[in-house]
């Protein structure tokens, strides 16, 4: 049964094409989920944090992809969202608006064992970037597919699922760690000093202005949730907003954010687009308020 927590901006008619759009997607996951290989690295214990906020699922787009896991959405391109396949060992890009692909796509080199990945602008050039499933670093790759390094993640690290890139960091984690981690990277770093913070099964990540999205893996449970970041790149040590994702198992893959809509890519599953109850220019407001105040 799909369930829309604290859905309240979506009419009755809306809901009911929705509910039997949903039905019909529930039945295709099942007959998919069976033979779909997953990249795991167990869901963790919950992370202490109580549910602040609720979704509303937009639309659901890009169905029925195997051996797919991370989604970056390509912020200088009109309407392009991309999906990695780390089977075919490519990157895919879909049209936002409709979930069909264009027929861009490039090759991941660097013989990272992609899982999540994501896009940035520098002034040395935009970047998209990848996590290695089998070790503790990442691919670092131009705008269109060339493969430019991999750089090491934190040490002992067995690998990396999430990935996000902004604010001047980078930002990874890993469910085999319990951990989420960051150091700055301004588009032309080899090395980076990582510091860190404990983070149940982290899957997704993304950076969206001063702000870190987090999907993870947790069952029934909040498992997305989004952090404020410090001038220093540190983010904050409780999120600021946060719910609990009850369209598949959990958001065990890509999230990303356009400033707009939520966007969550579950492994092999379908594509949401959610609007969130979180206004992001209040947010701000308020908390420049705060700091003012001492």
């Amino acid at each position: 049964m799909y369930i829309i927590s604290k859905v309240s901006r979506v009419d009755i008619g809306k809901r009911r094409v929705l509910k039997m759009k949903l039905v019909l997607i529930a039945l295709l996951v099942a007959a998919i989920s069976a033979s779909a290989v997953m990249k795991t690295g167990g869901t963790g214990a919950p992370n202490p944090w109580s549910s602040r906020g609720s979704y509303t699922i937009e639309d659901v787009l890009a169905g029925g992809l195997a051996a797919s896991y991370g989604l970056a959405i390509q912020d200088n391109v009109p309407n392009s969202i991309w999906i990695l396949n780390w089977s075919d060992v490519m990157d895919y890009e879909f049209e936002m608006s409709s979930g069909i692909q264009t027929g861009g796509s490039w090759s991941i080199g660097g013989g990272v064992d992609a899982d999540d990945q994501a896009y940035c602008e520098y002034g040395s050039g935009n970047q998209f970037f990848m996590t290695d499933y089998a070790n503790s670093m990442f691919g670092v790759y131009q705008e269109d597919g060339t493969w430019l390094r991999n750089i090491d993640g934190p040490a002992g690290y067995t690998n990396l699922f999430g990935i996000g890139a902004g604010h001047g960091m980078i930002y990874i984690g890993s469910p085999n760690e319990s951990t989420l981690a960051w150091g700055a990277y301004t588009g032309t770093e080899s090395t980076i000093t990582w510091s860190e913070m404990a983070y149940e099964s982290v899957y997704g990540l993304a950076v969206y202005g001063d702000y870190l999205f987090v999907a993870c893996g947790t069952e029934s449970a909040e498992n997305i949730f989004i952090h404020t970041i410090a001038s220093d790149g540190t983010p904050s040590a409780a999120p600021v907003w946060s719910t609990t994702f009850l369209e598949e198992l959990a958001p065990n893959g890509g999230i990303d954010y356009d400033g707009t809509y939520l966007w969550v890519y579950p492994q092999n599953t379908f594509l949401y687009k959610l609007s969130i109850d979180f206004d992001m220019a209040l947010e701000a407001c308020t908390w420049a308020g705060v700091k003012t105040s001492f």
